[in-house]
């Protein structure tokens, strides 16, 4: 299911706010390095989400946080969330390939 996601590195004390349809396999790339920004900071946790019913209202909701440009309204909605679903890290939950193998672009 689509969702927002916001992301936390304890090595940096920084958030992180994205988008995307799978959140394990999004939250892998994180902490694999695929990008440069959170490579740095692994590992990477995720400390609040919302559903969305299509991704692109996912995204919206992602600019519409961003747009915010406040660690104080991040943290607010984070004293929101009562119960975390923790997501697992450091395993690959969806190979891309019949083979087990995953290969990022």
């Amino acid at each position: 299911m689509p969702l927002t996601y916001i992301l936390s590195s304890e090595k940096l004390n920084k958030y992180y706010i994205g988008a995307c349809a799978k959140i394990e396999r999004r939250l892998y790339e994180h902490n694999i390095g695929h990008s440069k920004f959170t490579s740095i900071g692994t590992p990477w946790k995720i400390i609040y989400r919302e559903e969305y019913p299509t991704l692109a209202d996912a995204i919206k909701r992602e600019k519409q946080i961003k747009s915010m440009k406040s660690r104080k309204y991040i943290d607010d909605l984070i004293l929101k969330v009562e119960h975390p679903i923790p997501i697992a890290i450091g395993i690959n939950p969806e190979p891309s390939r019949s083979d087990g193998r995953d290969y990022y672009f």
